[in-house]
Order: structure tokens, then sequence, then C-alpha cells
């Protein structure tokens, strides 16, 4: 898994309707997938499952704000984050996706990796996960977009190349008018 691709399987879930983001906030994905794919690596987790995440709680928005006060990409609620970061902390992408995969980690270790469904409803609904109807099928809206990413990135050989303009993971583009046309290299 590379930073590449997993831009790639984005940008191809958007063309293909799976996910709908506007072309600032595909930037911003692409922008963060170093992150992501670091984040994912550091917890141990599936960088595919920390993307959805990140779809699912805030389409790649970092200043968002939840009624219950989840901060940023990963929509971590502060006081419940490890090394309890403030919301403003928290928007900041980085420090979100770091903070949402070390919180994702911590629930599978709690509920254990066979019940990875279970934790990601966890990670939604906090201790009441096992009563929450809402926090089960946002694991299913996570794992269900997780492996339509998968399958996108598994269409595709090694190494991605973008055409156009060089892509930068890890500074946001700038708004453009140019086209990204990504080609597999055979």
């Amino acid at each position: 898994m590379t930073p590449l691709l997993l831009c790639f399987a984005l940008m191809t879930a958007n063309n293909d309707g799976a996910i709908k983001l506007k072309e600032k906030d595909i930037h911003m994905a692409c922008a963060q997938t170093s992150h992501i794919v670091d984040a994912a690596k550091k917890e141990n987790i599936d960088p595919y499952i920390l993307t959805s995440i990140i779809y699912t709680e805030s389409r790649f928005g970092p200043n968002a704000v939840s009624s219950a006060g989840a901060c940023g990409l990963t929509q971590v609620i502060p006081k419940y984050s490890v090394g309890k970061l403030t919301c403003k902390q928290l928007k900041n992408p980085k420090t979100s996706i770091y903070a949402g995969a070390a919180s994702l980690n911590q629930w599978i270790k709690k509920r254990g990796k066979k019940k990875y469904k279970e934790a990601l409803a966890c990670y939604n609904a906090g201790n009441k996960c096992l009563k929450s109807s809402h926090g089960k099928r946002y694991a299913t809206i996570v794992v269900n977009l997780a492996d339509k990413l998968r399958k996108i990135a598994a269409t595709k050989k090694e190494p991605v190349r973008f055409e156009y303009y060089p892509l930068d993971l890890i500074h946001p583009l700038e708004s453009t008018h140019q086209e990204c046309y990504a080609t597999v290299k055979d």
C-alpha cells in the first residue's frame, strides 16, 4: 500500500460515484494519504479502514465539528483522545489522522482483533457500542467502503504515476483548473 495507490483508489471511487467529494476535497484526501498510510502502519490498522472512517466521519473536511463535540477529519472527541488533544489541535489533518488511528487501535485492543466491526462500532458510539444500532450500521458502512477502495486498488499494478502536474502528498494541492490523469506503468 502506497499513498499514491490510495489516492488513485479515492479518485477512482469518486469518479465511479462510490464516494462523493468535491474537487477541493479529493485534493485534501490525496494530500493526506501519506499520513493515513503512516498512521495505519504505526497503529497496525488497515489503511483502507482508516480512509473510510475519515470519509464517513468528515468527508475529508479538516474543520468538521459534530454536535457531540468530535473534531477534525477523524471526528475524535477531545476529552477521549490519546494525549487529551484540543479541538483546535484535532483540526490539524495530520494530528487528527494519528489520533483517530490511535483511538481505533485502542478499541481493537479492547474488543480483540477478531471483532474488528465491533471495534468500529465502538469508535463511533463509544462504550454504548454493543447496544447501538447506529454504531453497527456505521461499522458496516466503513467496512463496505474499505472493501470498495481495496478492490479498486487491486485492479492497478504499482507504481501509479500521475501525469500533468506533480502530486504533492505532503502539502495540500493548490486549487487549479488542471486535470489529473492516472496511468499505470507496466
